[in-house]
């Protein structure tokens, strides 16, 4: 549809990509706006713990394909007792601020 309302046709595949993209980029939430959004969580509010962490991890459905960040959930399960300790810095510095 376009800005009126009326439906669009398009046959070539740029038409067709620049009318999915005018549809998608209309609907979502503008940079700036997000940009202007003043989040504040303060760092003692955030806390890892370990024995949580390796729940989760321990619990992870290695038969699921990679995520968004491409990381096999078969590397966190196996790696599951190597990765919750680096975690421990981040309460320090937390507990330093």
């Amino acid at each position: 549809m376009d800005s009126s309302g009326n439906p669009v046709t398009a046959t070539e595949d740029v038409e067709k990509a620049n009318v999915l993209g005018q549809f998608f980029s209309s609907d979502s939430i503008e940079t700036e706006e997000v940009l202007k959004r003043n989040i504040n969580i303060p760092m003692n509010s955030i806390s890892f713990d370990e024995k949580v962490i390796l729940e989760k991890l321990s619990n992870i459905n290695v038969s699921k394909s990679s995520g968004p960040d491409n990381l096999h959930p078969r590397i966190l399960y196996e790696t599951r007792n190597e990765i919750i300790h680096p975690l421990k810095i981040f309460n320090i510095i937390r507990d330093l601020l």
